[in-house]
């Protein structure tokens, strides 16, 4: 804490950081999903999957609305934000698309922003979580779509950086990591 204003939780270390993401998005789900028919309240909110690349922390959140990959920018991570885009006090999951690059790839994600985390990205992955009776069957599920993206990739001999330092990490979310 610096002048009263909350830490940047670029400044802040991991657990610390997981910790604040899954108690905002369970004040989410309690807020505004709770009631929802299509969330599945079968699924906790929880993290995995952490690790740092090129300045952005990057880790996979599974909730009963979702599971998605955020993102979380070092400083100044240079993203062109929309024009007239301003974090508000009005709850929008998804706000509007931003394209960066990492790791030499162009990547798409949503801005999001809350007060307690500042602004982050968020690349949803499966949205539809009504088929999943637990955690453990969605990253299943997650792995099976990574196992066929890289033999894919594989067959058509395409190289990904993106790609090949997600696989590694995301494949192996039963790890608690």
């Amino acid at each position: 804490m610096n002048d009263g204003r909350p830490e940047p939780v670029t400044w802040i270390e991991e657990a610390s950081l997981r910790a604040q993401v899954e108690d905002v998005f369970q004040e989410i789900l309690q807020r505004h999903f709770s009631h929802e028919p299509g969330v599945n309240l079968n699924l906790p909110v929880e993290t995995r999957a952490y690790r740092e690349i090129e300045g952005w922390r990057v880790f996979l959140l599974l909730t009963p609305w979702m599971l998605a990959r955020l993102l979380f920018p070092a400083a100044d991570a240079g993203l062109s934000l929309p024009g007239g885009w301003q974090p508000g006090n009005r709850f929008q999951l998804l706000g509007p698309m931003v394209h960066f690059t990492l790791l030499e790839s162009r990547h798409k994600a949503h801005l999001h922003h809350h007060p307690r985390l500042g602004t982050f990205l968020i690349q949803p992955l499966i949205l539809n979580m009504q088929p999943f009776d637990g955690p453990e069957t969605v990253y299943r599920a997650w792995n099976q779509v990574i196992q066929t993206r890289d033999r894919n990739r594989r067959r058509l001999q395409v190289h990904s950086p993106w790609h090949e330092a997600v696989s590694r990490r995301e494949f192996f979310t039963r790890l608690k990591s």
